[in-house]
């Protein structure tokens, strides 16, 4: 098969994982009474040439149902179907279209502040133009001429964005190395192609219209002697000033995506997971067939961690059948005493087998009862301990120590012949099981002696850069079994890295097209007005020689070009109110309204446009009056 994603087992949510450490080799599965429990299988299936998702939607609805008569246990049980691409692609589809919507505004605001630029070039040459004119160069040679220039400085532009995007693919793998999929975006012949029709395309569409104004000069005002010094006309400047408050809008409702997005990562790095991921490596061992007795598991597993635990380095070692934030065994189980709800088809946690020294490696305090000990073995009473989430839901207004579960997953693995019940004699810390963005779910952990497994995580407390025991556990495993491998090589701080690549990768992204857009929307307004005071010289310079004031002159022209910014922002808060709302699947803990995000922006988007307008301001104040009426 060639490298690539392939689907793998089905997580909490339903959907299925492309997990790439997995992906290493296949094997025939044999459909044995073994997987009748199962709950880690998914099909994949090719729909018939002209069948439609809906239709098998409906036709597997129809067999969960005759399922569901023929096999009462399978009463609430039903069929999830869906595309192949949205499980590739799953959450990922939100963000990405957000990110190609901020990408598109940048463009705007760039072609727009270009267009404005080469009005501005085009005014310049006014007189230029009007000569040729009169010299009889057609309007359509002139316009010619005009795109040919704006396509060599889009063709200049387009090959040094296309540099930049190469060093900004390699830094961003540096500084989001687990986002998946990512290592797989190359600037190929498709992306390439794509960038050049895009940058001709701009350059026709925003290159045309100052090319239309600037070929269609008025040649007895244009050449006229004071032409040179002469204002813009009305219409082309209202052009401009469109232009501005245009980029200016465009600005706001990106740094308002860019602000919500930041604030939502700030406030998910704060979450609590529940535990401490410092310094603890990860290790996946899965036994083979003939470990199949759980007796035989139970003594590999105790062999192994005795012989971890004297390693140098090392302060606490564990098992556990899943590690925080990748819970994904979810398993029924019935409380002695109550009797379940006739509308509940059965109660469910997460299901986590673990040794007794797992809450002390990860972190996860008991707040409650005790924990486990050695002597919570298949050779004595079975206990158990709930999370805080099991004790809100299971026993609201009741003391859960002392209670007795019946979980399932022991049944299954003793036969039913032992450790059917278990006491629980704890109450553990909420560990975070599935993201930080998840809801805590319920979930109770049995001792691994009595739920043995033979696919587990060990899990290494260690007191200096957990990676580098990865040799000295490599050789503890294969001291007991010579022909057993370690899989799955990771760290907790990794773990947590990954769980919020996502949210990162959005977060830098959208700050970096904000903080574009704020820069390009103040070079418009600096752009605009350097350009209007540079016309005015003349009418300042009269000004200031009839007595006006330097005050008069700054406030004139930052009146200019603030009513502009002014007008910009309330367009631009109106926009962010209409169109933040698709970002909400992207947030945490923020609402898409957020007041504070709303007059932050509108602070800093005053401050800059301010700023902007105080030096061609400033400068308008600096006019010489007998410079600027000198006759030119």
């Amino acid at each position: 098969m060639p490298p690539g994603l392939y689907p793998m087992r089905p997580t909490t949510g339903g959907n299925l994982s492309f997990t790439q450490e997995e992906q290493q080799f296949w094997t025939p599965i044999t459909l044995n009474p073994k997987w009748a429990d199962a709950h880690i299988l998914g099909v994949v299936a090719h729909l018939k040439s002209g069948v439609r998702l809906e239709q098998a939607v409906s036709e597997m609805n129809t067999i969960g149902a005759r399922l569901e008569q023929q096999k009462p246990e399978n009463k609430g049980a039903g069929v999830v179907v869906r595309s192949f691409m949205s499980e590739v692609v799953g959450n990922v589809k939100p963000a990405l279209y957000t990110l190609l919507g901020a990408v598109a505004l940048v463009l705007l605001i760039a072609c727009a502040n270009i267009a404005g630029l080469m009005l501005a070039q085009y005014a310049a040459r006014t007189k230029e133009i009007a000569i040729r004119a009169a010299l009889g160069a057609e309007r359509s040679r002139l316009v010619r001429q005009f795109l040919i220039e704006g396509l060599l400085l889009t063709t200049l532009g387009t090959i040094v964005g296309l540099g930049l995007a190469w060093f900004g693919m390699r830094l961003m793998l540096t500084v989001i190395p687990n986002l998946p999929r990512l290592d797989q975006v190359q600037l190929d012949y498709r992306v390439l192609a794509f960038t050049f029709a895009l940058s001709v395309l701009t350059c026709l569409v925003f290159g045309l219209v100052p090319a239309l104004h600037a070929s269609r000069p008025d040649l007895n005002k244009a050449l006229e002697q004071s032409g040179r010094t002469s204002g813009p006309g009305a219409a082309r400047s209202r052009f401009r000033q469109a232009l501005v408050v245009f980029q200016v809008s465009m600005a706001v409702m990106l740094v308002i995506g860019a602000g919500l997005l930041i604030k939502s990562f700030w406030l998910l790095q704060k979450v609590d997971p529940g535990f401490k991921p410092e310094n603890i490596l990860s290790v996946g061992v899965t036994l083979p067939a003939k470990y199949s007795e759980p007796v035989k598991i139970n003594d590999f597993f105790n062999r192994l961690t005795q012989g971890i635990s004297v390693l140098p380095g090392v302060r606490d070692v564990s098992i556990a059948y899943d590690q925080p934030l990748e819970a994904n065994w979810i398993d029924s189980f019935e409380i002695e005493g109550v009797v379940k709800p006739p509308e509940v088809d059965a109660m469910s946690a997460t299901f986590n087998p673990v040794s007794p020294d797992y809450f002390r490696t990860v972190g996860a305090n008991i707040i409650s009862g005790r924990g486990f000990t050695a002597l919570d073995d298949p050779d004595h009473p079975g206990v158990a301990i709930v999370n805080q989430a099991f004790v809100r839901q299971y026993f609201p207004n009741e003391q859960p120590i002392g209670r007795i579960i019946r979980p399932s997953p022991p049944g299954r693995i003793w036969k039913q012949e032992r450790l059917t019940s278990f006491e629980i004699v704890g109450v553990a810390r909420d560990v975070k099981s599935a993201g930080l963005k998840a809801v805590t779910e319920p979930a109770y952990y049995l001792p691994a002696t009595q739920a043995p497994i033979g696919d587990m995580m060990v899990l290494v407390h260690t007191e200096s850069e957990p990676t580098s025991l990865i040799p000295a556990v490599r050789r503890a495993v294969l001291e007991i079994d010579p022909n057993q491998p370690i899989a799955n090589i990771n760290t907790l701080e990794n773990v947590v890295s990954t769980s919020i690549a996502q949210p990162r990768l959005n977060m830098l992204l959208m700050g970096l097209f904000g903080g574009l857009a704020l820069l390009l929307a103040a070079v418009g307004i600096y752009g605009l007005l350097s350009y209007a005071v540079t016309q005015r010289t003349q009418e300042m310079g009269i000004r200031m020689a009839l007595g006006a004031q330097v005050k008069d002159v700054l406030g004139l022209i930052l009146k200019q070009g603030m009513s502009l910014a002014l007008l910009g922002e309330a367009l631009g808060l109106i926009g962010a109110f209409a169109l933040t709302r698709f970002i909400q699947t992207l947030l945490f803990g923020v609402t898409p309204t957020d007041a504070t995000i709303f007059i932050a922006v509108v602070g800093i988007l005053t401050s800059v446009a301010l700023l902007a307008c105080f030096f061609p301001a400033r400068r308008a104040t600096r006019v010489d009056p007998l410079i600027a009426l000198r006759y030119e």
